[in-house]
């Protein structure tokens, strides 16, 4: 698998976005985009900066690919969790507090994962973390 960096070029809907990398970069149905943020950590006394962490809090599916876009959709698993009692969505530019909800805006990074089948995957498009 490969990681490749890209950002979200438009919110489409609570469970779909299309994201600026496609089949010019190998991007293929069913890869994984996942939405990533960067959590500051602070120190409750001192209020001195501690680090930071990364973590995925929403992974999408790709569900259709062009030559520079692809189509990312949150899966039906995740969708038909309100049975369980939680179902995840996506709100654009929309300033929320629900767990359950990730607000996107256009420009937001996102990783997107590769099959590696051998094809040449520009450098400018590859993160190597």
């Amino acid at each position: 698998m490969r990681k490749i960096t890209a950002k979200v070029a438009k919110v489409l809907s609570k469970s779909e976005i299309a994201i600026n990398v496609g089949e010019n970069v190998g991007v293929e149905e069913n890869n994984k985009v996942k939405v990533m943020r960067q959590i500051d950590i602070f120190d409750p006394e001192s209020s001195e900066s501690l680090g930071s962490i990364t973590r995925t809090v929403l992974t999408l599916d790709v569900v259709s690919v062009q030559e520079k876009l692809a189509i990312a959709r949150i899966p039906v698993q995740s969708m038909l969790a309100p049975i369980l009692g939680r179902r995840e969505k996506i709100i654009g530019g929309v300033d929320v507090t629900d767990s359950t909800t990730v607000m996107l805006t256009e420009g937001d990074d996102v990783a997107v994962f590769v099959r590696d089948h051998g094809f040449e995957i520009p450098d400018e498009a590859t993160d190597t973390e």
